[in-house]
């Protein structure tokens, strides 16, 4: 996070379209789960730009060192159910 994103976001709320939003929660399961409430109700959508393994971290790392991205890097630690 830094100056480029705050200026995003502050562009996004004075214009129509998408808005970039920006938030910190404390670690606990309460807040935790209204996060995913509000994602598996579609008001909070994440940018994932990509997705490796676990086998693949030195690769995710060498992507996110790389410069600037689009999107959150996601480790995928474990196949879904």
């Amino acid at each position: 996070f830094g100056l480029a994103e705050l200026a995003q976001m502050l562009r996004t709320r004075w214009t129509s379209g998408p808005r970039v939003e920006c938030g910190f929660a404390p670690d606990n399961a309460r807040d935790l789960s209204e996060i995913a409430s509000l994602a598996e109700a579609g008001q909070l959508r994440p940018v994932i730009g990509a997705r490796y393994s676990l086998d693949d971290i030195v690769a995710a790392h060498r992507q996110v060192e790389s410069g600037p991205k689009l999107g959150s890097t996601v480790i995928q630690v474990a196949m879904p159910e």
